[in-house]
C-alpha cells in the first residue's frame, strides 16, 4: 500500500525567488522521492479553502502531516480550521517554525500598535501549535531553546542539492572568485564584505567577488558601493533562478558576512546550503550556529565579523581550498541533502503513527 502524508504550507510558494519558498518545494519533492503520496495544501485563502474541501472528501489514511507556516502570523480563520481538522483525524503533526525575528524587539522592523498586534498574534499561534503538534522543528537547537514546548523539539536546518556539484573542477581558479548572494545592509555585513575585498585588492586584483542582490536593494543602498562599484574585482548581478546557476558555477567559494548578534547567532541562512549545492566551501562570520555547522563538518572557514579577520580567512581559504572542497562534497553526499532532511521528519514522526 502506498505511503500517504499531508503537507500544509500556509503561504503560496510557487514563486521560487526566496529561500522561504525554495525550502517547501524541495521538501515536497523529497517526500515524493521517498515514496510518499503527498496531499498538498497551500496558496492564498481561497486556494487553501479549496484544498481543505478536497481533503474532507478523502477517506484515506495519512501517516503524518508536515506543516510549514509563514514567518508572518497565521490566517486563523482558514489555517487554524485546517490544522484542527487534521488533528481531529488523529494524524501526527510536525510543525517547522522557521523564524523568531519578532521576539527581538530591537530588531523588529514594524513599530507601534502594529508591532503589538503582530506580537499578540505570534503568541496566539504558539499556543495553538502547543495544542496541535506532535513534534516541533526549528532551524537550529539554539533557536529551539528560545521556546518552551511539552512536545519534543528537533533541529531541521535547510539542505543542499547534489546535482550541480560536478559542474566545476576541484582546483581554485588562477584569480580566485568568491560569491555572495543575498540582502544588502549592515546587518548582512555588506560594508564589511566590500571593505575587506577593497583592502585585499588595493595593489592588484588578487580575488574577485560576484555580488548578487535585488536591484531595488542595490539602488536603496548605493552608499555601500560608492567609489568601488567599477573596480575590476567586483561584479554586481541582479539575477535569480536558472540565471543564478551560471554565477555559482563561476565561483570558487561562497561568503556569508552576516553581522554577529543575538538573533543572527541562531540563524541558518538558506544561502549556506545553496553554496554547498554547488560544491562551494564557505567563508562565514562566527555566528554561533553557522560556526558550529561549518566547523563540525569542515565546510570552510569561520572568522570574526571585521575586515582584518575576514581578509585572513580569504587568504587561508585560497591556500587550503582543495581540502575544503572535498569535504563539502563528502558532507552533501552523506547527510546534507533534502532527502536526508525529509527522512529525518519521517523517522521522528513515525513513532506517532
Amino acid at each position: 500500500m502506498k505511503k500517504k502524508m499531508i503537507m500544509f504550507v500556509t503561504y503560496d510558494f510557487s514563486d521560487q525567488s526566496s529561500g522561504s519558498r525554495v525550502r517547501p518545494m524541495k521538501m515536497y519533492h523529497a517526500f515524493k522521492k521517498l515514496g510518499y503520496d503527498v496531499f498538498l495544501l497551500s496558496g492564498d485563502k481561497q486556494e487553501k479553502e479549496n484544498d481543505f474541501q478536497r481533503l474532507k472528501k478523502t477517506n484515506e489514511r495519512f501517516d503524518f502531516c508536515y506543516i510549514e507556516p509563514s514567518s508572518y502570523p497565521m490566517q486563523p480563520i482558514i489555517d487554524y480550521k485546517i490544522i484542527s481538522y487534521i488533528k481531529k483525524r488523529n494524524i501526527p503533526i510536525g510543525i517547522f517554525y522557521r523564524d523568531a525575528y519578532w521576539k527581538f524587539y530591537n530588531k523588529f522592523l514594524i513599530k507601534g500598535f502594529k508591532n503589538l498586534e503582530l506580537k499578540i498574534r505570534y503568541q496566539i499561534d504558539l499556543q495553538f501549535f502547543k495544542w496541535v503538534s506532535s513534534i516541533m522543528f526549528f532551524p537550529s537547537d539554539e533557536m529551539a531553546n528560545y521556546f518552551t514546548f511539552k512536545q519534543p523539539k528537533f533541529s531541521l536546518p535547510p539542505a543542499a542539492d547534489i546535482k550541480n556539484i560536478t559542474l566545476k573542477g576541484e582546483e581554485i581558479g588562477t584569480i580566485p572568485t568568491a560569491i555572495y548572494v543575498g540582502g544588502i545592509s549592515k546587518r548582512y555585513g555588506t560594508d564589511m564584505l566590500l571593505n575587506t575585498f577593497n583592502r585585499i585588492n588595493k595593489e592588484r586584483i588578487r580575488i574577485k567577488l560576484i555580488l548578487v542582490c535585488r536591484n531595488r536593494e542595490y539602488t536603496e543602498n548605493a552608499k555601500f558601493f560608492s567609489g568601488i562599484e567599477r573596480e575590476g574585482w567586483l561584479e554586481i548581478k541582479h539575477v535569480q533562478g536558472e540565471l543564478l546557476e551560471s554565477e555559482y558555477t563561476d565561483a570558487d567559494f561562497g561568503i556569508i558576512p552576516i553581522e554577529k548578534d543575538e538573533y543572527n547567532d541562531f540563524a541558518v541562512p538558506v544561502k549556506l546550503f545553496e553554496y554547498l549545492s554547488y560544491g562551494l566551501p564557505i567563508l562565514s562570520t562566527n555566528c554561533t550556529v553557522l560556526e558550529k555547522y561549518i566547523s563540525t563538518y569542515n565546510l570552510g572557514i569561520v572568522e570574526e565579523d571585521n575586515e582584518i579577520s575576514f581578509a585572513k580567512g580569504i587568504e587561508y581559504m585560497i591556500s587550503n581550498y582543495d581540502q575544503y572542497r572535498a569535504d563539502v562534497i563528502s558532507f552533501v553526499n552523506t547527510e546534507g541533502l533534502w532527502d536526508h532532511r525529509a527522512e529525518k521528519v519521517i523517522k521522528l514522526l513515525s513513532k506517532y503513527y
